[in-house]
């Protein structure tokens, strides 16, 4: 087998094996909600706000919040929480403009909003207002940017450098070949 034909099998079977394993997705399915009380104690954060900005990234989706309240979890007048882009992969959809009671669970240093969560239009949270009182004004003002969010993951950066290399020792091969001939 000549070097060419090695090179091609080789970039062949890295494309393979980057294709062959797709990630698993599920349709969203969640369980009876828990009490206000019960959902405070499991999330990492919860507060109310209004949502002042959006930006779609991939499958995923970065809210902007004002925020009025907070029950747990930070200090700060905004924050930025993610959501999947589907309901149907129990993302939660947000609108421009409206206030929302908002309960988040960390995941990689991540703030994620899920359907499965409490999360509501603040106009429909009276029951949760009601248990868990009066939440805490923002002691710290914060301006945050949505730009630098939803940078690529590593897999995909890495999956492109491999590919890139790839052609590019087929070519080299290529043209040596074309030079000693």
């Amino acid at each position: 087998m000549n070097i060419q034909k090695l090179a091609f099998v080789i970039l062949l079977f890295i494309s393979f094996a980057i294709c062959a394993f797709p990630s698993t997705s599920y349709a969203c399915k969640c369980v009876e909600p828990k009490s206000p009380t019960e959902e405070l104690e499991e999330s990492s954060a919860v507060f109310s706000g209004k949502v002042i900005d959006q930006l779609e990234k991939g499958r995923t989706q970065f809210i902007l919040f004002e925020v009025k309240e907070s029950w747990k979890g930070f200090n700060e007048s905004q924050v930025i929480v993610e959501t999947v882009d589907s309901s149907s992969s129990c993302g939660y959809e947000f609108e421009d403009g409206k206030e929302y009671m908002v309960y988040t669970n960390e995941t990689d240093g991540h703030l994620e909003v899920s359907l499965c969560s409490r999360t509501d239009l603040l106009s429909a949270a009276s029951e949760d207002i009601d248990e868990l009182g009066k939440g805490e004004e923002p002691s710290e003002q914060v301006t945050l940017d949505l730009s630098e969010e939803g940078q690529p993951p590593v897999w995909i950066m890495l999956s492109l450098l491999i590919i890139a290399f790839g052609l590019a020792v087929f070519y080299g091969i290529k043209r040596v070949k074309k030079g000693s001939k």
